[in-house]
């Protein structure tokens, strides 16, 4: 009898460990170089910050499939109050494009981007599952690959001068 309540209890608090490492509203950071990456589960959205030093454009790249190829991007440059955030697409593997331009929708929320004290650094939501083509289906408890580029400057035409990846555990919600 002792054995089975010590077991039981056991039990209880190896699952409510491993239920905590995936909790709604639990943020987890990781480093990727020099990429820094914040994210945690708002509902059915992942809530992300990236930062990264220098004055560019700054991107993420969700579960890509070749190099850039198959990635839900979500890429952003500071240029005004708010700066400017969009969602594209790896449409081959070397180079994405905005959803809209392929044929989605732009489906990043509560978006920002900014530079100060050195740092540029975006913030932004996304649905866990969009309807999109162009999007990945983020699914709970998996691990996922994220990839992470920088430019030198804020143009989105010009190529990144810093990249780095990591994998991550989708956040239950």
């Amino acid at each position: 009898m002792i054995s089975s309540m010590r077991n039981c209890l056991l039990g209880m608090v190896v699952v409510g460990c491993m239920s905590s490492a995936f909790g709604v509203g639990e943020v987890q950071t990781v480093a990727a170089g020099k990429f820094t990456f914040t994210y945690t589960s708002n509902n059915d959205t992942l809530v992300c910050t990236v930062s990264h030093a220098g004055d560019g454009w700054i991107g993420v790249g969700f579960g890509p499939e070749k190099r850039m190829f198959g990635a839900n991007f979500i890429v952003g440059r500071a240029n005004d109050s708010t700066g400017l955030v969009e969602d594209h697409y790896g449409n081959t593997p070397i180079a994405h494009k905005s959803d809209k331009a392929l044929g989605g929708s732009s489906d990043v929320y509560a978006t920002s981007c900014s530079f100060k004290d050195g740092i540029t650094s975006m913030s932004f939501s996304i649905p866990y599952d969009s309807k999109d083509k162009n999007d990945v289906i983020l699914t709970p408890k998996a691990s996922l690959k994220v990839i992470f580029a920088m430019g030198k400057d804020r143009s989105f035409a010009r190529i990144h001068n810093d990249l780095n990846k990591t994998m991550i555990t989708v956040p239950v919600y």
